[in-house]
């Protein structure tokens, strides 16, 4: 049976007056750094407050 290693990632957006932004070219090096050392995206969990996504949780894993 294969058995797994798991490591998460929080990204937490640039808040401005009127707006929340995640640093889109920022983001895809971290994924593909990730990738590249072997660890495969599972799954993302938003943090929200009054309709604002101001964390994401990113969870990766791959196989030890």
């Amino acid at each position: 049976m294969t058995k797994f290693e798991y490591k998460t990632i929080e990204i937490r957006s640039n808040t401005g007056l009127f707006s929340v932004s995640i640093n889109q070219e920022q983001l895809d090096k971290l994924f593909n750094k990730q990738g590249s050392e072997g660890w495969e995206l599972v799954s993302s969990t938003p943090l929200s407050n009054n309709g604002v996504t101001y964390r994401i949780y990113y969870t990766f894993k791959r196989p030890i």
